[in-house]
């Protein structure tokens, strides 16, 4: 449990994970204002860092409540996108694996999504989706970003990738279409 004072540290880590994957994202070649970085100081070797340094960290509850705060899911998400635009699978499988316990033992520790900042917590589950196409997280994901207050770990089926929730965001859901439950 990291305590409330370390909570700013951890959102400006997560802000400089975000700020280094921009500078990954570009298709342009980096161009330096500042001059070139020292050794150790570029954006790709300090947003690794960062990554790295998430991962072994415990969870990080959410005030009184025992669920993900939404600071670490947005975090966690900015670490997997820095994994898939640096290209590093290692990184990119340590993350998420770091997900796979709340299919099982640490499923007390999933947000219910009717609150603003548990509900960011899905745009972790559906980006390793983006990037694995495991459907759990989809279906997990799913479920928090449509906010219908089912259980997805109950699902007896999962939906397919021409269901997703960006489909229904675009009114493309077709009416035969149901969410997990």
């Amino acid at each position: 449990m990291i305590p409330m004072r370390s909570l700013p540290r951890f959102a400006l880590a997560a802000l400089f994970l975000v700020a280094s994957i921009g500078a990954l994202a570009t298709e342009q070649p980096i161009r330096f204002e500042f001059g070139p970085w020292p050794a150790g100081t570029s954006p790709q070797e300090v947003g690794r860092r960062v990554a790295a340094n998430f991962i072994p960290r415990p969870h990080v509850p959410q005030w009184e409540d025992v669920v993900i705060h939404y600071a670490e899911a947005c975090t966690w998400y900015g670490a997997l996108t820095f994994a898939g635009l640096s290209h590093d699978p290692a990184l990119q499988a340590q993350l998420v694996r770091r997900f796979e316990p709340l299919f099982r033992e640490e499923k007390n520790l999933l947000p219910d999504p009717d609150h603003v900042d548990w509900t960011v917590f899905a745009a972790v589950p559906l980006e390793i989706y983006i990037q694995n196409k495991d459907l759990r997280c989809l279906a997990l994901g799913e479920w928090m970003a449509q906010n219908n207050g089912a259980s997805p770990m109950a699902a007896a089926s999962m939906r397919t990738p021409a269901n997703t929730w960006r489909a229904a965001s675009a009114g493309k859901r077709d009416s035969g279409s149901t969410t997990c439950s």
